[in-house]
């Protein structure tokens, strides 16, 4: 007899135990329960979490609780509400990778404006010859610098670095000037969410000031968005709203 004979079930049974507890889904769920994990799987590998990481937190406790609420419903009510639940994480996660790429892009765009700005500038010299009204008056770049959390004007480290590299940027071309347009998420107070975009452009501003910028190349203004239409809003969407946006302009002498 086979000494390892007597072991073999349970250890068939030990290692179906353990691949169970590895699935955060139930086997039963629909497909918006895999795609949910398959969303933050992805994020995770992205490291959204570095950037987003209460959205992540959230999506990740979401479908963990859509799991649980489908493995103990008792109706079809209730395994539609555990669904939609999942629903809600996955878009939550998707949402979140977006937003989290979008952030990570303004590192790529900030260094390229420079180059950007020096080939345009050649294209206007180029066409110094032309009727006066086809010259290039301005180059306009227009581009996030900072993100905020919900409700706060606080700059995080990526802001800091951003403002950080802005300046040493606008330092080495005096023809620049700039206005930081502060932003917010359709949620609140109307009048709460007005000041918070003056309080978010004003800190960017002082940022900048800081660096030694002269205060008469920098404008602040307010671009705060409709009252009322977070509903239709996913959570990494309503991230990307809660930011301050910079206006570059470099005036092209003729």
């Amino acid at each position: 007899m086979n000494p390892m004979s007597c072991y073999s079930k349970p250890l068939a049974i030990i290692v179906t135990m353990t691949a169970m507890a590895c699935s955060t889904i139930p086997k039963d769920a629909p497909a918006e329960f895999s795609r949910a994990e398959k969303e933050i799987a992805s994020a995770k590998k992205e490291n959204v979490s570095d950037v987003l990481p209460k959205t992540m937190t959230s999506a990740k406790n979401k479908l963990a609780q859509a799991s649980d609420d489908w493995r103990n419903a008792d109706a079809p009510k209730a395994q539609e509400a555990a669904t939609a639940k999942a629903w809600a994480a996955a878009k939550m996660a998707e949402d979140a990778r977006k937003a989290s790429t979008k952030i990570r892009a303004w590192d790529e765009n900030i260094e390229a404006f420079s180059e950007d700005t020096k080939i345009q500038g050649a294209d206007s010299s180029a066409a110094s010859n032309q009727p006066e009204a086809s010259k290039l008056d301005e180059l306009q770049f227009n581009k996030p610098i900072a993100y905020f959390n919900t409700g706060s004007a606080r700059l995080n480290a990526e802001g800091k670095k951003a403002i950080d590299d802005l300046a040493n940027m606008l330092k080495k071309e005096p023809a620049m000037n700039i206005t930081v347009i502060g932003r917010s998420d359709p949620l609140g107070a109307p009048k709460f969410n007005d000041h918070l975009c003056l309080e978010r452009a004003q800190v960017v501003a002082n940022e900048l000031t800081a660096h030694g910028i002269d205060l008469r190349r920098v404008k602040v203004q307010t671009a705060a968005m409709g009252h009322g239409r977070g509903r239709m809003m996913g959570p990494g969407h309503m991230q990307l709203q809660r930011r301050v946006d910079v206006i570059i302009r470099t005036d092209i002498a003729h």
